[in-house]
Parts: structure tokens; C-alpha cells; sequence
């Protein structure tokens, strides 16, 4: 195959992005190689578009007091986020975990704007240190159930009533430990069904 067909080769593979109809080659000599420069196509909606948060009505920061960063570095591992639609109307909606400040869950409500639904979702798990998340439906019931990792108190079960609003059955689930858990896999590994659950837990302090 010449140079010139595996280019076309790889630019056919790489989806035509590169556009070589009726191009000239420059080619330049390299040692047992040879290559030439090429121009790309833009596409006429190229890049992003940066939206503020009042934009999009987005306005969740994660705190951490220096204090507590300093007396405690688990801290500083962070916490997640997780996607998905909470309460079935097709769009993906968003959870965050905090640290000093509570999650929040905001709902999607189309042309990239946002609604903080926490308080009437009752998911905000005010004073636990919050780290990874996962929206799963745990329950088979079609709708998205909500996990939360703590530092100190294993991790949080929010379960869906299918309308966006969440029951805490942590005390239930037997997901309660000391442990700091960190991070989160879900998959079903038994056949059944039913997604099981795999956590990472580290210890709770370190100076």
C-alpha cells in the first residue's frame, strides 16, 4: 500500500475529518519515512459554549474548611457526582456530594436550565461528609434509587418513589460502617437480576 492510501486509509477510519479532496501534498523526507501536513475541516458548530451558573441555575460548590482539610487529609480525596433522570421525564438530571455543605440534587428542566429539588427530594443528608455517588435502580422498579458514600458512616440508600422524591433506608440496608468509603462499582454479578454493589472504604483519618 503507498503512503498515500494508508493516509486515506486512517483519515477514512478517523471519520473524514481531515479533508484531502483534491490536496497537493508537501511532502517532507524523515529517516525511512515521509510525511506531509494537512488541513483539517471545521465544521460550522465547532467548540463550546461557556453558560454561567446563574445561566443555568447550577450554583453547587463543594466546601471544605482549611481546618478541618489540615486535621484531617481524607478529606481532601473529594467527593463525586452522578448523573441521571431522578424522576422520569426523559432528561438527566444531577447529584452532588458535599462535605461541609449538604448534596444537592438539581433537576433538569430543559434548554440547560436547572432546579434544586433537594429539600422536597429529602437528600440532602445535612452533617455527614459525603464522597462518591451513584444513581442505580437497586429495586427493579424502573425508576433511579440514589447511593451515597460517607466518611464515618458507610454509605447513605436514598430509594426512588419513581417521582423524584427519595426514602433514606440507609438503617435498612445493612450499608452502615465506620469506615470512610470512597468510591463505588455496581454491576450484577450473581445473574439475578438485582445489581450488587462494590465499595472502597479507607480509614477514617489521616493527619
Amino acid at each position: 500500500m503507498s503512503d498515500l492510501n494508508k493516509i486515506l486509509s486512517i483519515l477514512l477510519l478517523m471519520g473524514g475529518m481531515v479533508d484531502v479532496t483534491g490536496a497537493a501534498f508537501d511532502w517532507e523526507s524523515g529517516n525511512g519515512y515521509r510525511w506531509a501536513p494537512l488541513a483539517t475541516r471545521q465544521p460550522d458548530n465547532v467548540g463550546f459554549t461557556l453558560m454561567s451558573p446563574v445561566q443555568i441555575g447550577l450554583n453547587f460548590q463543594n466546601q471544605l474548611a482549611q481546618d478541618r482539610s489540615i486535621a484531617n487529609q481524607v478529606y481532601l480525596n473529594g467527593s463525586g457526582i452522578a448523573a441521571g433522570d431522578v424522576d422520569g421525564d426523559g432528561r438527566c438530571d444531577l447529584f452532588f456530594s458535599g462535605l461541609d455543605n449538604d448534596n444537592r440534587l438539581y433537576r433538569n428542566l430543559g434548554e440547560w436550565r436547572f432546579e434544586d429539588i433537594t429539600e422536597s427530594a429529602g437528600v440532602a443528608a445535612g452533617g455527614r461528609d459525603c464522597t462518591g455517588t451513584a444513581l442505580v435502580d437497586l429495586d427493579g422498579d424502573g425508576d433511579l434509587d440514589i447511593l451515597v458514600n460517607t466518611i464515618g458512616d458507610g454509605t447513605l440508600l436514598f430509594v426512588n418513589d419513581g417521582t423524584g422524591r427519595f426514602q433514606d433506608q440507609t438503617a435498612e440496608s445493612g450499608l452502615e460502617i465506620d469506615k470512610a468509603s470512597m468510591s463505588m462499582a455496581l454491576g450484577d454479578l450473581n445473574g439475578d437480576g438485582l445489581p450488587d454493589l462494590y465499595i472502597t472504604n479507607y480509614q477514617i483519618y489521616s493527619s
